[in-house]
């Protein structure tokens, strides 16, 4: 079941990069969460599928420029993948330039993606789903 689940993100992924906003969510429970890291400025979690579309538009509209590609997807086990994205752009307000790589782990339950949570780096997401480097 965990390569079906590595596919979903492939899929979901793909689909964002077209701003297919239905294919994004084809694959994600109706209840679905999405979470961001506690330290960033105004983090929040995002609800359902209308909030996960609005978290995938909010994200690249801060910045110029905004590139994102998927860089890995880790199967880790039976309900959960993490993946490892590398994105760059410009502040819109500093005009300050970032590239960096952003982590995500994936929870699936019943073939639906139920929750998403973004960290700030690989070794974050792979401690969340309890890996020790």
């Amino acid at each position: 079941m965990s390569q079906e689940h590595v596919e979903t993100v492939r899929k979901a992924f793909e689909a964002y990069q077209r701003r297919d906003w239905d294919g994004v969510v084809r694959d994600a429970d109706p209840e679905i969460e999405v979470v961001q890291p506690p330290d960033f400025a105004d983090a929040t979690s995002y609800h359902g599928h209308r909030g996960f579309v609005e978290v995938l538009r909010w994200w690249p509209s801060q910045w110029e420029d905004f590139q994102v590609e998927l860089a890995e997807v880790i199967d880790m086990n039976e309900d959960q993948v993490v993946w490892v994205t590398r994105q760059r752009g410009r502040g819109k307000g500093s005009g300050v330039e970032v590239v960096g790589e952003v982590a995500f782990v994936s929870t699936f339950r019943d073939g639906k993606t139920i929750r998403i949570e973004m960290f700030q780096s690989v070794r974050e997401a792979l401690e969340a789903v309890g890996v020790r480097e």
